[in-house]
């Protein structure tokens, strides 16, 4: 088992939820160095319960997601926190911290929370109206049908992701998501940004499906399916240059590639770029999210073992 010294990942909204209230209720006493990274760095920070005698907290802002554990007597250290088992006693923290947070959101609005796609920009693709195949977005997890034909189709969009043309980023060892993504679009670089740390530590593994037929989105996807270490061609793309998939890169064999995995979303009527499917352990079902996810914590706690 790899242990992790911490996962960094970047919340951009906690699904428009305000922990203080709850927090404020039922948290012990602030260490004071938690509270002094709270003020030098504008971090939020949320109390995961205790366990084995410690307290656990998350401190978020920004690109930066830190775990700390806090002892009675004064002590504190950072990381995760590992049962007798040897599981991560963390994983378990965030799931109850995301059921809690739910939770308090049902209360006062009255509707169950939901990851909403945020909206993509220009050279982001969308799909012409053809009815090849069922809306994956109108036939997946999301929606209350539990007839075995709708979690075949559920199934056979994951096999189809599993089988497209991808390229992996990260452990190969760690949990995966598949993220179709225009690589050109500055949303799908966005959402890059928000999971590489968590990448970075081993945390999870992106497995990327470039798709576009837009010159460049097309270009750059068959160039990124054709060099010869895309996810460092990748990371240097997404940090400005743009020379790493020139279309001088790109082979004949992976524009056909690129074309396969463009025709994938056509044919599924995909609605918005990216677009996440992935294995929710959770949930043990299958689920997609449409767009950049508001809340990459939440997507990680899903997906971690």
């Amino acid at each position: 088992m790899k242990y992790f010294i911490q996962i960094c990942v970047t919340v951009i909204f906690l699904v428009a939820y305000s922990a203080s209230s709850f927090a404020q209720s039922t948290e012990p006493e602030r260490h004071v160095l938690l509270q002094q990274m709270i003020d030098e760095k504008n971090l939020n920070l949320y109390y995961l319960g205790k366990s084995y005698g410690m307290d656990g907290w998350v401190l978020e802002g920004g690109d930066i997601v830190q775990y700390a554990y806090t002892t009675t007597e004064g002590g504190i250290v950072f990381g995760l926190q590992f049962g007798p088992d040897g599981q991560i006693e963390t994983n378990g923290q965030l799931k109850t911290l995301q059921g809690k947070m739910m939770e308090e959101r049902k209360v006062s609005s009255g509707v169950a929370p939901s990851i909403k796609p945020k909206p993509t920009t220009a050279v982001v693709e969308k799909p012409k109206n053809k009815a090849v195949r069922p809306s994956v977005t109108q036939k997946s997890d999301k929606i209350k049908k539990t007839n075995k034909n709708e979690k075949s189709k559920s199934e056979l969009f994951y096999a189809a992701a599993e089988n497209s043309n991808w390229i992996s980023i990260g452990d190969s060892n760690a949990p995966y998501i598949y993220i179709f993504m225009n690589l050109a679009c500055e949303h799908c670089q966005d959402y890059w940004n928000d999971v590489s740390p968590a990448i970075e530590n081993g945390s999870i593994q992106i497995r990327l499906i470039p798709f576009g037929k837009v010159d460049i989105n097309r270009e750059a996807g068959a160039a990124l399916l054709s060099v010869e270490k895309p996810a460092d061609a990748w990371k240097k793309y997404v940090a400005g240059d743009k020379d790493v998939l020139s279309s001088k890169l790109a082979t004949k064999e992976s524009y056909a590639k690129i074309d396969s995995n463009s025709q994938l979303w056509s044919d599924w009527q995909l609605p918005s770029a990216p677009f996440t499917v992935y294995y929710s352990t959770t949930a043990k079902k299958i689920k997609v999210i449409a767009g950049r996810p508001d809340n990459t914590l939440l997507l990680l706690s899903e997906i971690m073992n």
